[in-house]
């Protein structure tokens, strides 16, 4: 159920995956997580960039990837010599007042050096936090809605198929997971059908306060978890 519901929200707003499903996969069954959470989000992910694949931007795409890619590199070298405590909460203040700006009408422009500010961010977030949707969602809100999921899911597809490649080349993932993995994917699938369905049900204004909220939740989340 969670997992279709992670899937679900990531049908409709491109991001939300990760953010909404893994910290409650880690409470309720530790071993799903990462291995089987990062194959999972990589299924959803790959899923959303081929529906959408017509409306994909490669010139956002590639400074997207760029950006992650340094983002992902620093991160993982961060993470062994400073505390996620340290780090957490001044990106989770950074993301709140990014959704603050937001909601009084001052959107970020979208241009190629917020787009590789947004996606370094992201790819940062994404190794050290498990929410790294956040920035990336709201640099894309002023995009159409399709282009919008799509761009997000291509930039996001790739960072789980790094993800899950350096799972596997560090032994974090093995065949001994795939019962696990087994388990994941049908409710990812329900998911993304569900959210074929309420997409079409959805006009503009509900689509961006369903970004701005789960952008909200994120920051509010990495400082709650850098203080408790």
């Amino acid at each position: 159920m969670l997992l279709a519901a992670g899937a679900c929200l990531q049908s409709v707003i491109g991001f939300g995956f990760g953010l909404l499903c893994v910290p409650l996969a880690y409470l309720l069954m530790p071993e799903l997580v990462p291995g089987p959470m990062i194959i999972a989000a990589l299924v959803i992910t790959g899923l959303l960039a081929i529906q959408h694949r017509k409306m994909i931007c490669f010139n956002y795409t590639v400074g997207a990837v760029l950006g992650g890619s340094v983002g992902i590199a620093i991160a993982t070298a961060v993470i062994s010599i400073v505390q996620p405590s340290d780090y957490r909460f001044l990106l989770g203040v950074v993301i709140l007042v990014a959704v603050l700006c937001s909601c009084l009408g001052m959107v970020p422009p979208l241009n190629s050096f917020s787009n590789l500010c947004a996606s370094f961010l992201s790819g940062f977030m994404g190794v050290t936090s498990a929410a790294g949707g956040a920035p990336m969602g709201l640099l894309y809100q002023s995009m159409p809605r399709e282009q919008s999921r799509a761009n997000l899911n291509v930039f996001f597809l790739y960072v789980n198929i790094i993800g899950a490649a350096c799972l596997w080349g560090v032994g974090s993932f093995n065949l001994f997971q795939i019962d696990y993995l087994l388990i994941c994917i049908p409710p990812v699938f329900i998911g993304w059908l569900i959210g074929q369905l309420i997409t079409a049900r959805l006009n503009e204004i509900l689509l961006k306060r369903l970004v701005l909220l789960s952008a909200a939740f994120s920051g509010v989340w990495m400082v709650s978890t850098s203080l408790f």
